[in-house]
């Protein structure tokens, strides 16, 4: 396939909600001015929504970030005599609280 050299190309990329939104918003604006653009990148729901085609999807990065503590902690606590699943348990406990606090306050009108 032959791409259009005309066409231009916008690489934005966001890893967290803030990021997601002003990206969201900065994509609506570029996209006034450069309306046959594409938009690609590490996207958010609401990049997504604004019409950014997501090669990441930001919300991965938790899990990943998650999967990178087990595997870096669990063989050195094993070998210690602790209990190897203790980080994995404690990460998740963390990103759980985080995600009640996320929804109390997405419900909060400020």
């Amino acid at each position: 396939m032959v791409e259009d050299a005309s066409i231009r190309k916008f690489l934005i990329s966001a890893g967290e909600a803030s990021g997601d939104r002003y990206a969201a918003l900065l994509t609506e604006e570029l996209r006034k001015r450069y309306p046959d653009a594409d938009f690609f990148g590490c996207a958010g729901p609401k990049m997504r929504q604004a019409g950014v085609r997501a090669v990441v999807r930001s919300e991965s990065l938790a899990v990943v970030g998650v999967v990178i503590v087990y595997s870096a902690t669990r063989g050195k606590l094993a070998i210690a005599g602790f209990d190897p699943h203790y980080y994995l348990t404690r990460q998740a406990v963390f990103v759980l609280v985080g995600l009640v606090a996320m929804v109390v306050v997405a419900a909060v009108d400020y």
